[in-house]
Order: C-alpha cells, then structure tokens, then sequence
C-alpha cells in the first residue's frame, strides 16, 4: 500500500455515489433506481446503449430526482468502461458499483459504509446476495480463482472437492465481516483512493472477471477487501444479459482467458496454460450449447421498497412469521395462535403441493417475506441447521424476537457409534451456536427450544412409525430389555412452548422441552400397543443377528434410516429436566398421550 493510505480520513456517508450500469435491464432497472435513491444524494446511471423506447420509459420516472445523473454511451462499451465513465463523473470519496438487478434494502449503503470506514486500509467492501429465494448467492465472497480452482468449479467438480472451490457460499455465512479475496461486482463499495492507486477497472475486459480483477490488483497493493454479511442485497442475476446469452457466455469465457493470462500465466508452466486456454474453449461450447436449448427465467422479483424512516414500534405489534408453517408441529401451532387471535404468517419453500389448503401458506421467498414485512416476531420449525441460512432473509424482514426448535439429539447422538449420529450433533450444536451469536450481534432475541422425542401419533416419525409397523406386522422388534428412559412431548405442547416464548418479555435463552411423563422405551412401546387395541408382542432380538440383519434392511426404502445405533439408544436414558422452561415460560407439557394413529406408514424409527 502507498505511503498515503495511512493517513487516509473516513469516508462520510453523504460522499459515496452510486453508480449503476445498465444494459436493457428493463423494469428491474426502476426497483433499483427507487433503492439507491433513498439512500443516497448522488447516482450516477450509466446507460450502455439499451433499447431507447424502454430505457426511456424507465428514468422518465426519475428524471426530476435531483440526485440522479444520468449518461449514455454511444454504443455497448463494456461494464469496466462504464464503472470507469460512472466513477469519473462523480467527485465521491467512494463508489458504490451496484448492479441494475439489485434492490438495495433501506439501510444497505449505511452498512456497507460502516464496514469500509471500520479500517483505513479497507479499499472495497461487498454484501451478501441474495438469490430470490433467500438462500446466498454464488460469488459474494470468493478465494482467489486459480486455474486449478477454476477448473474444478468449471467442470462441476467442486461438489466433490469442496476445499478447491473458489466460492465460498457452500459454508455459513459469516456472522461478523471478515477478509476474503474477492467480492462481486453486483455490488462492492470502493473507496476512491484505492480505486485510483490501481487505475480503476481494467477496460479490456468487457464483460465479467474485471471485478475479479480489481480485487486482485487492490489485494496486491496491499489493500483489505471486506465481505459484509450484515449489508444484505437482493440480486437478480443476468438481467441485462437475458436476451443474447451466447454473447454474454462469449465474453465471460474471454474475461476467463484474459484475467489467467495476465495474472497466472508468468506463474504456471507454459503446458499447463495451454490446458487451461483448452478447458475455458471447452466449457463455452458446452455452455453454449446448453443456455441455446433453454430459455432463461424471467426477472420476478416483486420486493416493496420500505420507507427508510419507519421503525416497528417494538415487538408483538405485528403478525408472527412461521418457518416450517406445514409441518406437524406448525399446524398445531397455526391453530393455537388462531384461537388466541395471533396472526399467523405461514411460510413453506412448497406451498402448491398442500392442495386445498395452499392459501394458508405462502412460498417462502424475499418477495413474499418482504411483502409483510416489517415481521418482527418469528418461529422456525425448520431443522436449525437449515434455519442458518435463512437468517439473512429473518434480517431483512426485521427480526427482533426468533424461536427456534432445535433438537436434545445435540446431546444424545454425541457419543453414537454411528458416524451419521455423531454428524447430526455437531450440526445441531454448531447451528445453535451460530444463531446465538448472530442474534447477540445483531441485537434479536433469540430462544432455542430443544424438544425430546415430539408425536402427534399421525404425522411424525417416531410414535406414529412405530404404530404403523405394530398396525401391519403385529410385533416389534426390540434390543432388550429396553429400558432406556424416554419423555415424547406432543406437537401441542411444542407448540404452546413456542408461543410462551415469543410473547413473555425474556431476555435470550436456552431451554431443553420434554413431555410431562417418564417412562421406559417398552412402555413407551407396549402403550402404543393398547392405543391400537392389540396386545403387546414385543420380541427380543439378539445384537449380533441385528448387528448382520440391519445393513440388509436399510438397503430397503422403508427401512433406510434403520441403524444399529438406534436399537442402543433403547437402552439409553433420553430424559431432560424441563423445571427451567417451567420456571421461565410456564411451561406445562401434559403425559404421553394417544388419541388417534396412522394405518400406513411403515418407516420404523428408534
């Protein structure tokens, strides 16, 4: 870094510009617009020859923003080109490149503007995209591609060799910023000395790469490059490039070449460079070949710009978010909050396949999330460990108070002899850990709720598959003497939990949930019996013949989640003192309970 950066002054908020380059991007172009505006007094609109008619009709609605500068290229000119255009026009301290597909949620400038004045050395900032479902966004926070980690994410390879790929999306999200390599080009604030220590973006590449470029020439001048999961952002992704995909494939394929050639090509063997120039040929034509025979999907996104100046008035002051609405657990939980008058917000990544009762749920995406928000209060249903990717989308719909279901396996499956087991309590506990952490930093309450074994006798996977085996066979097997301790807790009670939870003023927590009765796992078993008015035949089978039979049977699709570890676990204590949540949110689960049991489903559980 220069002599100068030391000495470099933080950047006021007032002196960032953005710069958006568009190309044909249409309506997307409009939600973009109405973002960056909000929140900022200068933009600068770079038009790189889009269709007249509708580019016009666009920034009609603009034109007397006093903020808004626009410029039009003469013809297609690039995205470097463009930026270098956009960035010149502007007297800021710093850019913020942001991409025509992009919405810029309310408080993302003020984010990202934190996170490049948290360190003098900071050159460029990014955030964390958003695909329109809510999951992250490939290419927000990168390694540096080598030919060989290009290679492997190229080819498809990196879902084999994961610690090869170059994009880093397949991990958590982190939940401070940290230093990466590179950011996207869809949205990175620079500051202006950097950009201009470095000569800005390199204007040979045309389309693509040059952002992986200028990542590369900051971080050899010494420059931090920071990604910044707390600045959210919504991106589309190739809008402007829909209508003539080969061409686009084209030149990203020659951003690949070029951005190796003039950074690895010194580095690696002149054989090696030659493959590389091979495979990048070789994936455009299959690329080629490949987007020719598909259409690309249509730009759907529908996300309200919210007023910056609205603040919820606190928490229960609005309807509460459901994940995981359409579970066993969520329904029951749907009903109580309908008979208190709670209103119920039910989210499902698949609402169509409920049939007649698909209006009660919604399709879990930004535009649905964000079409209600704010949403202040929130339960997820959903596995934890998939709950951690849901938070950013929590984040934007403006989370203040989450409780999550987790699971006591964090505990019982730690020491499993079944490697699986032991997968499944590491993930528990590193998602609890994650959640936690992240509400502390970002101010939510959160409330983990581990239940034991949860039943309503017809939907779940432990009493009502037991019922339906003892239905179809008459009998069931045991490792005796079973007698390990088991305390099932019902879906009602898991329910009343969590609303006890959201709506007592309570600092955040931990509470392990179990029902309100003891007993054996063959009592458990034999109860199960008189529920269906057979009488109880249990049969003992021996370690070593289940030890040989099990292997077989879970090869059966029935039978696949049957492991030896689960016969053990008859014999193991899974009892948990509750008196906390008693204590705290007057929790008050009722004994086992059997009212009602299915008369198909033969997926055994233990």
């Amino acid at each position: 870094m220069s002599d100068s950066a030391a000495s470099i002054s933080p950047i006021s908020e007032s002196s960032v510009s953005v710069v958006i380059v568009n190309h044909n991007a249409g309506e997307a172009l409009a939600l973009c617009l109405e973002s960056a505006l909000s929140q900022s007094r200068e933009v600068v609109l770079v038009d790189n020859a889009s269709d007249p008619v509708v580019f016009d009709a666009v920034v009609r609605r603009f034109e007397a923003n006093p903020f808004l500068k626009i410029i039009r290229l003469p013809r297609n000119m690039g995205f470097a080109v463009a930026c270098n255009t956009g960035a010149a026009a502007s007297s800021a301290a710093g850019f913020l490149f942001l991409n025509p597909d992009c919405v810029a949620p309310p408080d993302l400038f003020k984010k990202m503007h934190r996170a490049l004045n948290a360190d003098c050395r900071i050159g460029m900032v990014g955030a964390l995209l958003l695909n329109p479902d809510g999951t992250e966004q490939g290419g927000g926070r990168r390694a540096l591609p080598t030919p060989w980690k290009s290679f492997v994410r190229a080819f498809g390879l990196w879902r084999f060799l994961r610690s090869h790929d170059f994009h880093m999306e397949s991990k958590e999200a982190p939940i401070r910023s940290i230093e990466v390599d590179a950011i996207s080009g869809a949205c990175m604030m620079v500051r202006r000395e950097a950009f201009q220590e470095v000569g800005g973006f390199d204007e040979e590449f045309f389309l693509h790469c040059e952002d992986l470029d200028l990542c590369k020439r900051l971080k050899d001048h010494e420059w931090k490059i920071l990604f910044s999961p707390a600045a959210i952002v919504l991106h589309g992704k190739g809008v402007c490039s829909r209508s003539r995909p080969v061409f686009v494939e084209c030149h990203k394929h020659r951003g690949m070449l070029r951005f190796y050639s003039k950074h690895f090509r010194a580095k690696y063997p002149a054989v090696l460079h030659a493959l590389v120039c091979a495979a990048v040929c070789m994936r455009f034509l299959l690329v080629s070949i490949k987007v020719t025979m598909r259409q690309s999907p249509r730009f759907k996104t529908t996300v309200p710009i919210r007023d910056p100046d609205h603040n919820p008035q606190g928490p229960f002051v609005s309807g509460v978010g459901v994940l995981g609405a359409s579970s066993f657990v969520g329904r029951e939980l749907l009903r109580l909050m309908s008979r208190n008058g709670t209103k119920a917000l039910a989210f499902s990544r698949n609402p169509s396949r409920f049939g007649g009762s698909a209006d009660l749920f919604r399709e879990l995406s930004v535009g649905s999330v964000l079409a209600s928000a704010p949403i202040v209060n929130w339960v997820s249903l959903c596995p934890v460990h998939a709950l951690v990717g849901l938070l950013p989308l929590l984040e934007l719909a403006g989370v203040r108070r989450l409780v999550a279901v987790s699971s006591t396996s964090k505990f019982t499956k730690v020491d499993s002899c079944n490697a699986s087991d032991r997968r499944l309590a590491e993930r528990l506990d590193a998602a609890e850990k994650h959640i936690q952490a992240w509400g502390e930093e970002r101010g939510v309450s959160v409330f983990i709720l581990r239940t034991t074994m949860i039943y309503d006798g017809i939907h779940d996977a432990n009493v009502a598959a037991i019922a339906g085996f003892v239905r179809r066979f008459r009998w069931y097997p045991i490792l005796a003497p079973a007698s390990g301790l088991r305390q099932p807790i019902h879906a009602c009670d898991v329910a009343s939990a969590c609303l006890s939870a959201l709506n007592l003023d309570l600092p955040s927590a931990d509470y392990n949930i179990s029902g309100g009765e003891t007993l054996t796992y063959r009592a458990m078993v034999e109860r199960i019996f008189d529920s269906l008015d057979l009488s109880p035949c249990l049969v003992s089978v021996p370690p070593v013949l289940l030890r040989v039979a099990v292997p077989f049977l879970s090869l059966i699709h029935r039978f696949r989640h049957l492991s030896f570890s689960m016969f053990q676990r008859m014999n193991e204590d899974m009892a948990f003192d509750h008196s906390a949540a008693a204590r705290d949110i007057d929790f008050r689960p009722a004994g086992f309970i059997l009212s009602a049991l299915p008369t198909g489903s033969v997926d055994f559980k233990g």
